[in-house]
């Protein structure tokens, strides 16, 4: 092979980070415009710190309360020092983020496989809501019929799961597909705790749902649009972004977005201000835990 794997990656996020760098250098004006919005964010910012708070302790207590529900006596402040360094990891990989996790729980005496089972069910509740909601805005747009056609589609499938993966052997993806969803199957029937599942179901809408709300403080658009943006617009992006968390791609793809709904600069500065709080900010914390860890 002329390339590997690796080169590819590097290739492109090479290529990325420069079209980036054009994209800030050719609208430096706008950059400099939004500036001048962000000192109007002063009177919904205690709103909207509160709301990314009430969100970092939603994902710490989702992994938390499992970890508690297999009969582990964890400190709070101990797993709050684990969830920050996690995402601190999550710059680099998710998958790094995940196996540190592990690792750091293993140290405190977790063993590998019930760190594993955890992180797999925050993974695959996440990836779900997030297709949810990608079906929800579609239908949206196409039509009620889409919607139902989806759903009876998916519930055929799921419930004849084993034959289709038969019948798509060979592909890679269905591999990791099925990979993944199996994984994340017996994950909840290890847990085996209905009543601190449904708790962690519910924790993870409401965590996405006070990110949206905080872009709807932002912005002055209305929920339907700042949860468009965020988890449909955004999410998607990220998803497919070859940069950790979607950074660049992200931002682009909101932007873009909300300049339908307000102007170019109140997005820019809506959008910097968001992601500086929910996904810089527990990555900057996690970063000087490690620091100044012992």
């Amino acid at each position: 092979m002329l390339f590997n794997t690796v080169d590819v990656k590097r290739i492109t996020l090479a290529t990325l980070s420069l079209i980036i760098f054009w994209i800030a250098l050719k609208y430096r004006a706008l950059l400099f415009q939004s500036l001048e919005y962000v000192p109007s964010f002063k009177n919904v910012l205690p709103q909207i710190i509160i709301l990314w708070l009430i969100s970092l302790l939603l994902d710490f207590y989702r992994w938390f309360s499992m970890l508690r529900s297999m009969g582990y006596d964890f400190k709070i402040w101990e797993g709050v020092k684990i969830h920050l360094l996690s995402a601190s990891a999550n710059l680099s990989m998710i998958k790094f983020s995940d196996s540190i996790k592990v690792a750091l729980l293993k140290k405190k005496g977790v063993r590998a496989s019930q760190g594993v089972v955890i992180y797999t069910i925050e993974r695959f509740l996440d990836a779900s809501l997030a297709s949810l909601l990608l079906i929800v805005f579609l239908g949206k747009r196409t039509g009620l019929w889409f919607v139902l056609l989806f759903l009876v589609l998916s519930f055929v499938i799921a419930k004849n799961r084993k034959k289709v993966y038969r019948g798509l052997k060979g592909f890679k993806w269905v591999e990791q597909l099925e990979e993944g969803v199996e994984s994340a199957i017996k994950s909840m029937k290890r847990l085996g705790n209905v009543q601190v599942l449904s708790t962690v179901i519910l924790s993870t809408i409401v965590s996405t749902l006070t990110r949206c709300v905080a872009f709807k403080l932002l912005t002055g658009a209305d929920l339907y649009t700042a949860i468009e943006a965020i988890s449909v617009i955004g999410g998607g992006s990220a998803a497919v972004a070859p940069t950790q968390g979607g950074v660049g791609v992200w931002e682009v793809a909101v932007i873009s977005f909300m300049s339908g709904y307000i102007s170019p600069a109140q997005a820019v500065a809506a959008v910097l201000v968001h992601r500086l709080l929910f996904f810089w900010a527990p990555a900057i914390l996690g970063g000087i835990l490690w620091l100044v860890r012992e």
